[in-house]
């Protein structure tokens, strides 16, 4: 009752007020329409002052008088992207080394000077970052300067950085996404573009002290980067700063390289395919490079919001093959311009069985947004969401500092941000509609899928030409297998080619003893053997020991960190056989009793290969495939050893190792990936390591 009296009173008031104002109209609101969109904010942008130093150095200041930190940072971006070649990753390597030892700092003199005045510090690929509270300000350029312009490149510190980086890229070798990145680079932009080279275990291990400093010596000027300053320091502050710190690093040749091909843009679209076999998911990637945006135009601000309506979070893509269709936890799409190459890329991870489906769902959104207007809601929805994230990131001063430098880099207009949300409303339909036009090429696409072929492959091929890839983005050549045939030769012929291949069998028999040490991806992974039957692997993982097997003759057993436990007499025998290097050179001496017999001839990661089937005097059947051409084994399949793929042979002592192992599923040590890092022949190695538990 108290209610309907308080609204009663309220229509009577309403109905008063405009009695005594005959004049005033009452507005109505026609809520089946969206409201017009509000005029775009002016951008109060923070102000930001800079300078030169003689010696080139371009110096930003944000000054913010309420931080109670300051921040550093230096970045050489003038160097341009470069090429590496066989010294791929050399860069990342010496930028990692520098804050490791300068002349008269060693790292850990470095580590307790930072961890003592709560301060950051960092070096990375062609630059440095520091950040400290504001009266240890000195402190810290003093110490990053130092490490910046006096590195030592410590070897020690320089081996240690190569085997982690080793034993990462194989503990990713196998990841599907990483897999899928080597190929999309290879083909985008080929191994010969700086964008499309890869850094690979050979590469890291080509680099030593002396390539190191020659790449600081080459790149790291101060004409070639920007420094930052950023938090509670006053621009008299850094011009002092600046002069105490880095006025001595001198000046020289400037290395940049601008003059960068752009990507391959296929002529029609291709799907480049890595077989994966344990995969349960496909890896899409529809993608191409764009060579025509540069970072700072209309079109590049045009282009993104385009690309946000078409794949940018919860958009087009997400609604369709997520939440409509099922198909993946998330689809996206990225559109980036650049000053060199851009590129393109639609995105998702799905189930082996509705990969076709996904793909067909992805060209339907990529065509509709290129052949059908943009609704007006949705391009307003997307240009508040893109200004309300550009008007948050301001709160960042460093976002200020990134702003400075970017009117510097790119030759931006001084107004390029705080006109940004203007030229952003300014944007259409029409616009949308001709950049869609102009970078979705729904018919000029490489179609990245690592997968289970057996189980897509079929359903590919109205997609475009499959082209077949391997782990590491290279093409598998397609192989002509008409060529040989299983009658043309014998199984002890291919061993004996074999054997011929890998140095002959007198060098073999002549191997006392082998000490074998590879970088794998859990671990540092050594193997000893003396002959004729004594052999010990071990798995050491930082100073924890995670398995070690023995055989010593007769007798054999594991240690793991549970403690020692026997092995039974059917593990041993296996063992026992499988100890020996080269094994095949032993095959017909008395007491082995292998027995070879050739089953085919088949394409192996793009080698054409006898198989030969071996039973061991153990019991197992052994498959083992020959290179036809280079008389190589390129991988053996067994039920003890699992599928074990031999790659990258190399001399040592005249005789031919594999230098890459990778293993599938053995019966002992499970799943893992080697890089040989050293092997020494006939050395010295007494019977303590083959002393058992």
């Amino acid at each position: 009752m108290k209610n309907i009296l308080s609204i009663i009173v309220l229509i009577g008031f309403a109905a008063t007020s405009f009695a005594q104002n005959p004049e005033q109209t009452i507005k109505v609101f026609d809520r089946s329409k969206a409201p017009d969109p509000a005029p775009a904010k002016k951008i109060e942008i923070g102000s930001y002052d800079s300078f030169t130093l003689p010696n080139g150095l371009e110096v930003f200041v944000v000054e913010d008088k309420d931080a109670v930190r300051v921040s550093f940072q230096l970045s050489l971006l003038k160097n341009g992207p470069l090429m590496e070649g066989d010294l791929a990753g050399v860069g990342a390597i010496t930028g990692e080394l520098l804050e490791n030892g300068t002349k008269s700092r060693s790292a850990t003199d470095i580590e307790d000077e930072i961890d003592f005045i709560g301060a950051n510090l960092q070096s990375y690929d062609g630059g440095i970052f520091g950040s400290s509270l504001k009266k240890y300000q000195d402190n810290l350029l003093e110490i990053m300067s130092d490490v910046l312009l006096n590195p030592s490149f410590p070897t020690d510190k320089l081996d240690k950085i190569k085997k982690r980086r080793m034993s990462n890229l194989l503990a990713n070798s196998d990841d599907p996404n990483v897999i899928s990145n080597k190929v999309v680079r290879s083909a985008n932009y080929t191994r010969e573009h700086p964008y499309g080279e890869q850094t690979t275990a050979t590469t890291i291990s080509n680099i030593d002290k002396e390539k190191c400093v020659e790449h600081y010596q080459k790149y790291y000027k101060p004409n070639a980067g920007y420094l930052v300053m950023v938090g509670n320091i006053s621009l008299d502050e850094a011009k002092e700063a600046a002069n105490k710190y880095f006025a001595d690093w001198e000046k020289g040749e400037l290395n940049s390289n601008t003059d960068v091909d752009g990507g391959v843009v296929p002529s029609e679209n291709k799907i480049l395919l890595v077989d994966r076999e344990q995969s349960e998911q496909s890896v899409i990637d529809i993608t191409y490079p764009i060579n025509d945006l540069k970072p700072g135009t209309d079109e590049a601000l045009t282009a993104s919001v385009m690309n946000s309506i078409l794949g940018g979070g919860n958009a087009r893509l997400f609604n369709n093959l997520r939440e409509d269709k099922g198909y993946t936890y998330g689809a996206y799409s990225r559109l980036s311009s650049d000053e060199y190459v851009g590129s393109f890329s639609a995105s998702a991870s799905v189930r082996n069985e509705v990969t076709t489906e996904a793909l067909t769902e992805f060209f339907n959104e990529m065509e509709k947004i290129r052949d059908e207007p943009v609704p007006q809601e949705e391009l307003d929805f997307t240009i508040n969401k893109v200004a309300g994230s550009f008007a948050r990131s301001l709160e960042s001063p460093q976002t200020i500092a990134n702003f400075a430098i970017n009117t510097a880099r790119y030759d931006l207009p001084d107004d390029y941000y705080q006109t940004y949300l203007q030229r952003l409303k300014d944007i259409t339909v029409d616009d949308i509609q001709a950049s869609a036009q102009k970078y979705i090429k729904p018919e000029q696409a490489n179609i990245v899928i690592v997968g289970k072929g057996e189980e897509i492959a079929d359903g590919l091929t109205e997609f475009g030409e499959i082209v077949n890839y391997d782990k590491e983005g290279e093409v598998i050549e397609t192989v002509d297998l008409s060529t040989l045939s299983v009658d043309d030769t014998t199984p002890e012929e291919v061993i004996a080619n074999y054997i011929k291949a890998i140095g002959g069998s007198d060098k073999v028999r002549a191997i006392n003893t082998l000490v074998m040490k590879c970088s794998s991806s859990s671990g540092e992974f050594n193997l000893i053997r003396k002959g004729p039957n004594k052999a010990t692997n071990s798995l050491i993982n930082g100073e924890k020991m995670v398995f070690r097997t023995i055989i010593n003759g007769e007798k054999a057993s594991m240690v793991t960190q549970d403690g020692p436990r026997p092995l039974d007499l059917t593990t041993i025998t296996k063992m026992r056989y499988a100890s020996r290097i080269h094994e095949e050179v032993f095959y017909g001496d008395p007491g082995w009793k292998f027995k070879t017999k050739l089953k085919d001839v088949e394409e192996v990661n793009g080698k054409a290969c006898y198989k030969v089937q071996i039973l061991t005097p153990s019991g197992d059947r052994v498959t083992k495939y020959y290179d036809a051409q280079s008389g190589l084994l390129i991988k053996e399949k067994s039920p003890f050893k699992g599928t074990i793929t031999y790659e990258n042979y190399k001399k040592v002592e005249g005789i031919m190792f594999p230098h890459k192992i990778s293993v599938e599923k053995s019966m002992l040590y499970g799943t893992y990936s080697t890089v040989v890092t050293s092997i020494e022949i006939n050395i010295e190695v007494t019977d303590f390591f083959f002393r058992i538990f």
